[in-house]
């Protein structure tokens, strides 16, 4: 039986039927609630945020699954909430729910009566099918974890959203949660609990219900439990399993054969049913969780002996030492994961004044605190899956590194550079963007980079004064001072200062091609990987600097300011920069006639210019592949259908996790729209080249839009001496869209957004994509045992297309791509 992906659209089905709130968005007025003195910063909540859901509520809502349903554990499915503060549901109803409150101070309110004020600490039972609601007091913010029966119905078919009006909410009358019985007064989230007298415990432990049984949720028991700091117990079984949710302190978890986990408020650690485990404290920290008893038929717990108290303060030292790493600025405390510790918004720079390139990081006495993500680079509009848009800054010049050990080891390291163009994006934007299992799986140091972006990051001044002659490619320049900072400092974290790979996709892939070719980079990495990322004019051409010089021109126009009070940039505010720059963009684009990096028309767009300095030249343009670029070798290519079907992730029949497919009337038909008299010569030319693809999907390869930009790159660049490899990424075709291979890279394919592929083919395909990119990143060659790769020559064509079933092949889509772009030079 075929197993899914995770995709955007079953996270849109768990929040649906989880939350059940109101489906839009309002401003939200303030009471005279007062908060009390408790939590009313999100630095303050236990659990990280998660996922934006605020499109379902009043204000701003996160969403983190901490549990999901399944055979082997079978607990109800558990998630994470957080209210920013003010933010509330509609009126709803569900199945029976179990709400633990883990942060700052909320609102809870059953249809008849009155509201209750509760906070961290306390828990409420909510029955099936009564309506209520639910948010945070005006002035903190609210997190709880809810616990819920995810199969009920209601006897109506229909669920029930009404929404809370805003003059009403401003006006709650609420008071203090009648049913409190475990408050935060004392050391720990849920309570002290009674002292544990068993010879199985290296020190004091405590234990207190949370929750009894039967509950609203239809869930087994839940128990907290304290260890003093240094306190762990034995190794152990649990016949049913045990799930197990840190909410105080630092602790470690281990499962038998497998490495350390060392827990902080937030993580869960699962416990297979009979299989062998330990957890317990930092030898410097005492350390709370709750302890969820699966399958309660199954009680049976065995225990065995514990590791010493030698071995304990020798793995203690080694974990809590190794997550603290020396800069040039000072010291640095991550965290550790599965064995691979991570470090989050490590600053590089920092900007002082706009547009200006950014100046060394103040040194900071004491220990920096890197368990967090820093902010990401100011930006307009929507953009799906961006994490931390509530945190974005005029200096987002900050790093994530996960690393399998601080331990000088010079491993090989790899640094992403995120998509979005130059306009939008972060090294946060998606989950599958985290480090930690490429770092593990190849025994590499991962690190992603925030920078500067749009009108901050390439509005051109250079010929306004000297201090801003790097404005026009200022958010590239951020990139060089990534990349110095790596390199200075990147050996302390278990990194190869000399073996560094930069890679990225989309607008990441155009920021790694204008590295390779600007001389300011030169020293700072080896190898370059470019995913999907070029345009025609995005990628292949560059912005002219006449068009860049114009756009400024018209900037200061449209904010009504004249040549010689450029400074005055200084302090307009960005949502009017941005306003008066996407104005003047769209003019130049028009004026030069710069075709649209995607659609129709003329349009231009925020991305490098030629300055013939900093970027010498245009990447595949009349004078080739940039000289400087010379010395670099290259892994690119794209995905199959790129923007072709993009669209169609929406539709529920394309995304339904059954095959898509199509009669053969129907694909005549769908063949000759698009191909007209060429349909069957284009249909012919596919298969040649997909042998396994169904004829359809022929109407659905890219071809113009990247596909001969990457083409045109990589044919100048393999002209040059160093090795070009070239790749197409066509599983799950049509649907092999762009960004689509990004997890399998990351080895997160149980992330991907595609939902047709199991997980046993994508494990496969994911193991030869990161093992590839791993190989590439440390010898410059991406051969695996399993993979054969050959350079791409112009001659050759060389290219390794990943699918079901990976092969190589050569000048597999000449033929093609003749037919579909017979204006192409192969020349």
């Amino acid at each position: 039986m075929k197993k899914n992906i995770f995709s955007a659209t079953v996270f849109a089905g768990i929040l649906a039927i989880s939350l059940a709130a109101c489906s839009s968005t309002k401003n939200v007025a303030k009471t005279d609630v007062s908060s009390g003195g408790k939590i009313t910063s999100k630095n303050g909540l236990t659990f990280p945020l998660g996922d934006d859901a605020s499109a379902r509520f009043f204000g701003t809502v996160y969403f983190k699954n901490l549990i999901q349903k399944d055979s082997l554990y079978n607990f109800p499915v558990t998630n994470s909430i957080t209210f920013a503060p003010g933010s509330h549901s509609g009126w709803h109803v569900h199945g029976g729910m179990e709400v633990l409150v883990t942060g700052g101070r909320g609102y809870y309110q059953a249809e008849g009566e009155k509201a209750q004020i509760i906070q961290k600490g306390d828990v409420l039972h909510i029955p099936a099918g009564v309506k209520h609601w639910h948010g945070a007091v005006p002035d903190s913010w609210f997190q709880q974890i809810v616990i819920y029966d995810a199969d009920w119905k209601p006897e109506s078919g229909k669920d029930v959203h009404e929404d809370v009006s805003e003059e009403w909410y401003a006006n709650v009358d609420a008071e203090e949660y009648n049913g409190r019985k475990l408050t935060s007064a004392g050391r720990f989230m849920f309570g002290n609990g009674t002292l544990l007298k068993s010879p199985n415990f290296s020190g004091p432990a405590y234990l207190s219900d949370v929750l009894g049984t039967p509950n609203e949720a239809g869930a087994p028991g839940i128990h907290n439990v304290v260890f003093d700091a240094g306190t762990y117990n034995g190794w152990h079984t649990h016949e049913g399993g045990q799930i197990l949710i840190a909410t105080d302190g630092i602790g470690f978890h281990q499962i038998e054969g497998e490495s350390v986990q060392v827990m902080h408020p937030g993580d869960v650690a699962f416990c297979p049913p009979n299989v062998r485990h330990w957890h317990g404290a930092a030898a410097n920290s005492s350390f709370a969780h709750l302890a969820v008893n699966t399958n309660p038929e199954k009680t049976g717990v065995q225990w065995f002996g514990r590791i010493s108290e030698k071995e304990y303060k020798k793995l203690s030292a080694s974990l809590s030492s190794g997550a603290v790493v020396k800069t040039e600025s000072g010291l640095v405390r991550g965290s550790v994961s599965g064995g691979i510790y991570s470090f989050k918004g490590i600053p590089y720079a920092q900007v002082e004044k706009r547009f200006t390139v950014g100046k060394p990081v103040q040194k900071w006495g004491g220990i920096l605190d890197a368990t967090k993500y820093g902010p990401i680079a100011i930006q307009t509009g929507f953009r799906p899956g961006t994490a931390g848009t509530d945190n974005m800054s005029e200096s987002p010049l900050n790093l994530n590194i996960w690393t399998p050990s601080a331990d000088r080891k010079k491993r090989a390291v790899i640094v992403w550079l995120h998509g979005g163009g130059f306009m939008a994006g972060s090294a946060i934007e998606q989950p599958f963007y985290d480090g930690e299992n490429l770092s593990k799986r190849g025994d590499v140091v991962v690190v992603s980079v925030n920078h500067r972006l749009n009108v901050l990051g390439h509005l051109n001044l250079a010929s306004y004064s000297d201090e801003y002659k790097y404005s026009g490619n200022v958010g590239i320049y951020d990139l060089v001072q990534a990349l110095q900072w790596i390199k200075a400092n990147i050996a302390n974290f278990g990194g190869d200062k000399n073996n560094m790979t930069i890679f990225g996709e989309s607008g990441g892939g155009a920021k790694v091609l204008a590295l390779m070719e600007s001389p300011y980079a030169n020293g700072l990495f080896r190898r370059g990987i470019v995913e999907s990322g070029a345009t025609e004019t995005m990628g292949v051409l560059w912005t002219p600097k006449a068009a860049a010089e114009r756009v400024t021109e018209l900037t200061l126009e449209n904010l009504g300011l004249k040549k010689d009070e450029f400074e005055k940039l200084q302090s307009v505010p960005y949502s009017d920069l941005v306003q008066a720059s996407d104005k003047a963009l769209d003019q130049i684009g028009k004026e030069f006639k710069i075709p649209a990096a995607l659609g129709e028309g003329y349009s231009l767009s925020w991305e490098p210019y030629v300055d013939g300095d900093f970027i010498p030249d245009d990447i595949a343009g009349k004078n080739g592949f940039p000289k400087n670029g010379e010395k670099y070798s290259l892994l690119i290519g794209s995905n199959l259908n790129e923007w072709e079907t993009m669209q169609k992730m929406g539709d529920a029949s394309w995304n339904s996790g059954s095959k898509i497919t199509l009669g053969a009337d129907e694909t005549k038909s769908l063949l000759s729209q698009k191909y007209g008299e060429k349909a069957a010569e284009v249909l012919a030319a596919f298969k040649a080249a997909y042998p396994e693809k169904q004829d359809f999907e022929a109407a659905y390869v890219d071809s113009r839009v990247i596909r001969i930009p990457m083409l045109k790159i990589m044919r100048a660049k393999a002209r040059q001496k160093s090795p070009v490899y070239s790749y197409i990424f066509a599983l799950d075709s049509p649907l092999s869209v762009h960004t689509a291979e990004i997890p399998f890279v990351f080895a997160n394919a149980d992330m991907a957004l595609v939902k047709t592929t199991d997980l046993e083919m994508a494990k496969k395909v994911q193991d030869e994509m990161s093992g590839s990119w791993i190989a590439f990143a440390k010898n410059g060659d991406p051969s695996t045992a399993n993979l054969k790769w050959e350079a791409y020559t112009n001659a050759g064509g060389a290219t390794m297309i990943f699918d079901e079933n990976t092969r190589l092949a050569r000048n597999h889509d000449k033929k093609l791509i003749q037919l579909l772009a017979p204006e192409y030079s192969w020349e």
